[in-house]
């Protein structure tokens, strides 16, 4: 990383005595995991500054998979939310640090995911996790496919179809004891039209299994700490 790039801190874990492992998030230099060396020093100049939801800039060091922070400052005013915002942000991060990859350009998704945090800050709307829930899926290359069904013909809005992650949809009758949606509900999905509570019900139970699939069944604390305050 030869100049500052913008950052967010997705996690932070003690290191040592004095210093921190960062999980870092970037446009251009990915997903990055580094070391802020004195950090938990009052003195530091980072001191209270290398914290989630922070828009940073920052610099990094090395070749390795850890890296050294050599540079950071602020790039903004940090994201304040309230309690259920808040654990829908530590979600979000969640997300990101299961599915990314490291060094892996990612700005599109930098920019979805800084977005998302700004709408959190102001409001909690169910429809903004699953808009980037769904982006996540599409940027990854994951997302299923909502248009058509296996046998590539449109989605009727009367007829079901039943969904297994990483599969293609298949039309099944009205009785099927599986798990089905509906094509209106689907094609809703799909257009990310949530003014309808009942097609954020179905967004949410087919991308929930949808990332439980290729996150191979990783509990998310966030999720579970969520589900422990309802």
């Amino acid at each position: 990383m030869q100049n500052l790039e913008p950052a967010f801190i997705l996690h932070r874990y003690p290191y040592q005595d004095h210093s921190v492992l960062l999980k870092i998030f970037t446009p251009h230099s990915g997903f990055l995991t580094a070391i802020a060396k004195g950090a938990k020093q009052p003195k530091s100049q980072w001191f209270g500054m290398l914290q989630p939801f922070s828009p940073l800039l920052i610099k990094c060091r090395g070749r390795g998979e850890v890296l050294s922070l050599s540079q950071a400052e602020p790039a903004g005013k940090p994201y304040v939310f309230e309690q259920a915002n808040l654990l829908s942000a530590f979600y979000l991060n969640e997300l990101l640090m299961t599915f990314l990859h490291p060094h892996q350009e990612y700005p599109n998704l930098f920019s979805i995911y800084h977005g998302t945090l700004k709408k959190l800050a102001e409001r909690l709307f169910e429809g903004d996790l699953r808009d980037f829930e769904l982006n996540l899926l599409q940027e990854l290359g994951l997302a299923p496919e909502l248009g058509v069904d296996a046998d590539y013909q449109a989605l009727q809005n009367d007829a079901y179809y039943a969904f297994a992650p990483g599969s293609q949809l298949e039309k099944v009758g009205p009785h099927y004891q599986g798990m089905a949606l509906s094509g209106e509900q689907l094609l809703a999905i799909n257009k990310r039209q949530w003014q309808n509570a009942e097609h954020l019900k179905a967004a949410k139970l087919l991308l929930r299994h949808w990332i439980q699939y290729y996150a191979k069944g990783k509990v998310f604390k966030s999720r579970e700490l969520f589900q422990n305050q309802a």
